[in-house]
Order: C-alpha cells, then structure tokens, then sequence
C-alpha cells in the first residue's frame, strides 16, 4: 500500500508528465517536475531542520525516491535524499547558503592540502545539474569528513548511463570548500557506494512494482483467442513469477532499509548487499517477464514499460553490480570470525 508521501510525490511527478507529448517525459518536463520537488522540500527528506532539511526518517526517504522511480523519472531524488541527505545528516554538516540540491561524489584521488580540496571521480549522477557536490575526504589514518564544494569549482565532462540519465565525470582542483565537517571515523569513502547500493535498490524494486501493474493491466485487456489473456494458464503462471520477483526485491529492500536506520554496523553491509543482488536479479529476470507479456508493445519509446526496464538496466550496475555485491558479500562471510553458518544465521 502506498504511503501519503509516495502519492502526494506521484500526484505532482504525474502532473507534470501530463504537460509532456504524448504523455512521455523529455528533458523540459524533468527539469520543471525536480524544480517541483526542489520546491516543496522534497529534496531535503531525511535531511534533519537543524542541518537545513526537512527531517522525517529513513522510511520517508525512500517513499520519496520510490514515488520518482515508479514513474521513471530521470532525476537527482535518489542519490540526493538517499545518499547526501544521510551522509550530511551523520556527519553534522549543514547545507551552504543557496543550495538546492547536493549530489554526491564517490571521489578518487581525493586530498586536503592547506584547505582546498582536490578530488576526481567518473559517471558522478546529475553532476552538471546540481547546485554543489559533496565528496567524502581523507583526513588521517581512519579519519574523514565531508566537504561541500560548488559546482562551478568542477570541470564537469557530461555522460549518460543507458536510460539517458546524466553521469558525468569531475575533476575539481585546489577549490575551497564551503562547508566542511569535524574529522570522524563515519562516512568511510566506501559509504558513497554503499548508501548509493541501497537508493539504486529502492529504486529497481519501485519501477518492478510498476511493471507488475503495467503487467496485470495489460493481460486483463488483451483478449486473445476470445478471452482476456489473464485467464490463460501460461499467463497467469509468468505473472505469478514477475509477482514473485517483486515480492522478493521488496522484502530485500525493506530489511536493508530496517538495518540501516540504525546507526552503521557490519550488518548493514550484508543487508546493501542482498538488497543489491536480489534487485538486480529481480530485474533481469522481471524485465523479461513483463516484456514478454506485452509483446511488441512493450519495447516502444512511447509506452511506460520500456521506460521502467531501460532505467532498471542501468539501475542493476551502478553503485556496484550484481557480481561485484555477490563477491563482497562471499568475502565478508568468509572473514568472518564466528564461521559462514553463524555469519548467516547471526
């Protein structure tokens, strides 16, 4: 059941691509529809008031990011209010004056000297639309902070990923942040990838729930042979698969999102993990099921499906892929001290 979050975020996504030819996003109604949600708040969910942000939990994030996915939207939402919101939110660090909305960097090459920062990073989500970027600096042996830098102080290359949606490459040099935060163990550079693992999941399991709609819907109408196709056996046994894979990403999801509205632990890398392999699989496995379904009318531009499976797509490989999570995770239970049976049913 969809929370009031994630209809009143789907009523005003919704309005806007009514305004769209043919009822398609374009680059015009995506702009227009984040202005939206930059208005109303949107984008500072999870954020706490004190930093600036609107507050709410976890829970309230990821509504927010799912209502965008649902729709395919191609916009900041996920990796804003899912990855910067909560890094800012642990570190203690404000947003700057003038902020709208704060992507972040999962930098390379990353340093601090006499207080300008110099960082590069590759494929960075919505870099060339953001207001500033934020990057996750070392300080010492096991100490990092956060910094916030404008965006004009980065030389910004534009990139797409498959669904269109922009992944660019950033170079800043020697450039002074505008807001920084105390040294501390907590966010670790690797904590961009795995909050990052974790919005990309929320998001492939959001737009999966959509295809299974799209889905029902479609074989409900269609008659073939003199009856619907949702009453033919072969069809109802494929739309109990493609609600399978649904149920899964969706269980998946929400322990990760349980585990990591606590503060950091080791639990969380094993629950971004499953979170990750189980929704990457999902959609695979999902894309063709629904595609399946509909037939030819599913690879259209024009129709909501193809839009929905380009973004999973690409969705499945950022922030860490299937194998790349699976392999990770085989090596955490192996280090472990306690034995893999104890690792997996502790």
């Amino acid at each position: 059941m969809s929370s009031e979050i994630r209809i009143a975020v789907k009523e005003l996504l919704a309005e806007e691509l009514s305004r769209g030819p043919g009822g398609a996003w374009t680059e015009e109604t995506g702009h227009t529809a984040l202005a939206g949600l930059v208005a109303q708040g949107w984008t500072k969910v999870g954020l706490p008031e004190e930093l600036g942000g609107e507050g709410g939990t976890l829970h309230d994030a990821c509504e927010v990011v799912a209502a965008s996915a649902t729709l395919a939207l191609p916009s900041p939402l996920a990796d804003v209010v899912l990855v910067t919101n909560r890094l800012m939110a642990g570190a203690g660090l404000p947003l700057p004056p003038g902020a709208t909305y704060v992507v972040p960097v999962d930098a390379r090459a990353a340093g601090i000297l006499d207080g300008a920062v110099t960082f590069s990073a590759a494929r960075v989500p919505w870099a060339r639309h953001a207001s500033h970027l934020l990057a996750v600096m070392p300080t010492a042996k096991t100490a990092y902070e956060l910094v916030i830098v404008d965006r004009a102080d980065a030389e910004i290359t534009p990139g797409a990923n498959l669904a269109g949606e922009a992944r660019d490459d950033v170079e800043v040099v020697d450039a002074t942040p505008l807001a920084r935060s105390w040294p501390r163990p907590w966010p670790t550079p690797s904590a961009v990838g795995e909050l990052g693992a974790l919005a990309r999941s929320v998001q492939i399991a959001a737009a999966l729930e959509r295809a299974l709609e799209l889905s029902v819907a479609y074989c409900s109408q269609r008659v073939q042979f003199g009856r619907p196709l949702s009453r033919l056996a072969t069809v109802q046994h494929e739309l109990a698969a493609l609600a399978g894979e649904v149920a899964a990403a969706r269980a998946a999801v929400s322990v990760a999102a349980e585990t990591q509205s606590a503060a950091p632990s080791p639990a969380d890398l094993r629950s971004t993990a499953t979170a990750k392999i189980r929704t990457a699989s999902a959609a695979s496995t999902g894309s063709r099921i629904a595609h399946q379904l509909h037939g030819a009318i599913g690879v259209t531009r024009e129709y909501e499906l193809s839009r929905l499976t380009v973004a999973m797509w690409s969705w499945r490989d950022e922030y860490g892929s299937e194998s790349a999570w699976a392999e990770r995770l085989a090596a955490d239970a192996l280090a472990a001290e306690t034995g893999v049976w104890d690792w997996v049913t502790v």
